[in-house]
């Protein structure tokens, strides 16, 4: 069995299922959460490939629990790319939500 072949297969039907989600919703640029883990960095890659890196917007929302490394990891994962990138702490939203769901 030829694993490299699947992986091909697998990632041009993802590029070729976004673009094809978003020309059917007329959505031209997508917006993304960056963490600087595995699960955002395939979703950006994915999404700079499907859309373009000028229709990409990394933003990533560190929080109390997040790493310095997760946040440089982030900005670098949307200089590699060459996407926008901003980052919007949201610990106090994170301190707020807690303190009213218990």
């Amino acid at each position: 069995m030829n694993y490299e072949n699947d992986l091909q297969r697998t990632y041009l039907s993802s590029v070729q299922a976004i673009r094809d989600y978003f020309r059917k919703t007329g959505f031209q640029k997508a917006v993304l959460g960056l963490s600087g883990g595995l699960d955002s960095t395939v979703s950006a890659v994915l999404l700079v490939d499907a859309l373009g890196k000028d229709n990409v917007f990394g933003v990533s929302m560190p929080s109390s629990i997040t790493t310095s490394e997760s946040k440089s990891d982030a900005e670098k994962l949307a200089q590699n790319l060459g996407i926008g990138f901003c980052e919007i702490p949201i610990a106090d939203m994170f301190s707020t939500t807690s303190k009213t769901l218990n």
